[in-house]
């Protein structure tokens, strides 16, 4: 109940549908913790069995049994619904007005346009920190034209990007290819 509260009162949720992604927060959140819990008594039960080893060596086991990859599966799973049910809320709370709040449309006065905040893309955040900006978006062309691509990059802001985007992968790949069969 307390993981709970403190989501509520971080999150404030407006409706029923709010907080059932802050339920399915704390819900994850809590499995999380528990798998961290089973992980830690993993390795106290194999550094038990042979204290001469360490934690090196209860590791080494356990990294040679299914037991470990599942709790490293489930962790993340639990990881991953957090997250889901973080970006779930930010999107209602984001397109989705609550019904007791007034319409955005008012009746009486034409206002200027504003711009309105684009949606991230694929990449943006790293095409942001190599500088490249789209331009925002405001309510008139948004709504007469289907929504554009951002212009391409430049060449030299694609060759400051392309090393964030390789993936990261296991040691393995990161050998010369005549040694991998």
């Amino acid at each position: 109940m307390v993981l709970i509260r403190q989501h509520i009162d971080r999150f404030q949720p407006a409706d029923e549908v709010e907080f059932n992604m802050i339920e399915e927060m704390a819900a994850s959140y809590w499995r999380q913790r528990r798998a961290w819990t089973i992980e830690t008594n993993l390795m106290k039960a194999q550094i038990a069995l042979k204290p001469d080893d360490g934690t090196t060596g209860a590791f080494d086991v356990l990294a040679h049994s299914p037991a470990l990859a599942l709790v490293y599966r489930y962790e993340a799973r639990q990881s991953n619904m957090y997250q889901r049910a973080i970006r779930t809320f930010a999107m209602l709370r984001r397109n989705v007005p609550v019904q007791n709040e007034p319409s955005p449309i008012s009746e009486h006065t034409q206002e200027p346009p504003q711009p309105v905040e684009t949606e991230p893309l694929v990449g943006q955040p790293i095409l942001a920190a190599a500088g490249f900006q789209p331009a925002p978006r405001t309510p008139e062309n948004t709504a007469s034209t289907p929504p554009q691509a951002p212009p391409s990059p430049s060449h030299s802001q694609l060759r400051t990007v392309m090393p964030l985007l390789r993936p990261r992968c296991a040691p393995r790949c990161a050998r010369p290819r005549s040694l991998i069969s």
